[in-house]
């Protein structure tokens, strides 16, 4: 079904590319059904945003899917009910990275249960900076730690972030969710389904509008060693951020022109990402790099 949808979804003028769902009148920035993974250590959503990206780490033995124990709740475009992703004991938390480029108003949701011997509670906290996180309750009221998983029985979860100003047009937003309450052998399991963020798009930085005039990057070395250059589209100014896995900035740099060159030489091995924001136009873009 997934497929399906993602090949109607390419098929739509840029136009249109935006789907609004019921969440008041906001739009869908990114969703993760999760009917079928495609990587181990950083799960990309099956929809973004035109010109966005996000993923999620986790921390915990390892994730899988249960065909068949997905959920109805929050189903987004059309979707129907398909697997669901488990975090396995022994288990500490998952972090969502998720840029709010062109976006206010953030809400964010998604559909969780438990196994008998899994984590009872989630704490949920978000950044603004991509490293340090805070409690939900400084913009919606309602401690974050009391949030309970049920016994084999989806519960939705919901937060929203308009009271925070910061994570508006945030390229370093993120969630991060920490399971707490049990879970200490290896028997049980939290899930995950049908995770949503959306917003409202912010006035005068739609990115239908500047869709056709968007950047395009290419990466080199990919896999990298000692060095990466990445060669753009314009010479305009922009800032260059790489990241590694945990969300923690490694490189933080201002480029102008066409070229750059980042000396990788000092970086453990792993996947990192970069992001480069274009500072006349506030447009991201975020590519993916394993250094080896």
């Amino acid at each position: 079904m997934k497929k399906i949808l993602l090949s109607i979804l390419l098929s739509i003028s840029s136009a249109v590319l935006f789907t609004t769902n019921c969440f008041g009148q906001a739009t869908l920035i990114y969703y993760w059904d999760f009917n079928h993974i495609t990587a181990t250590d950083t799960l990309n959503p099956v929809y973004s945003a035109p010109s966005l990206s996000a993923h999620f780490n986790y921390y915990c033995a390892y994730v899988d899917t249960l065909a068949g124990g997905g959920s109805t709740i929050n189903l987004q475009l059309g979707d129907t009910a398909g697997s669901c992703l488990r975090f396995r004991n022994p288990s500490d938390s998952v972090v969502f990275h998720m840029p709010t480029t062109y976006f206010q108003n953030i809400q964010f949701s998604y559909a969780v249960e438990r196994t008998n011997n899994g984590d009872k509670n989630n704490t949920v906290k978000y950044s603004v900076d991509g490293v340090h996180f805070v409690s939900t309750s400084t913009v919606d009221l309602v401690d974050s730690s009391f949030y309970t998983n049920y016994f084999d029985s989806f519960v939705l979860h919901t937060f929203n972030f308009a009271a925070d100003p910061l994570t508006k047009n945030n390229a370093n937003f993120a969630i991060s969710i920490t399971f707490t309450n049990g879970g200490s052998d290896t028997s049980g399991n939290d899930r995950f389904d049908n995770v949503a963020l959306k917003g409202d798009v912010v006035p005068g930085l739609s990115v239908l509008n500047q869709q056709s005039a968007a950047p395009t990057y290419r990466l080199y070395p990919n896999p990298a060693s000692n060095e990466i250059n990445i060669n753009a589209s314009t010479d305009d100014d922009k800032s260059v951020v790489v990241y590694n896995v945990l969300g923690q900035k490694v490189y933080d740099a201002s480029a102008t022109g066409s070229r750059l060159s980042i000396n990788t030489s000092g970086l453990a091995n792993g996947l990192y990402y970069v992001r480069i924001e274009e500072k006349a136009t506030g447009m991201v873009t975020t590519i993916k790099f394993t250094k080896q």
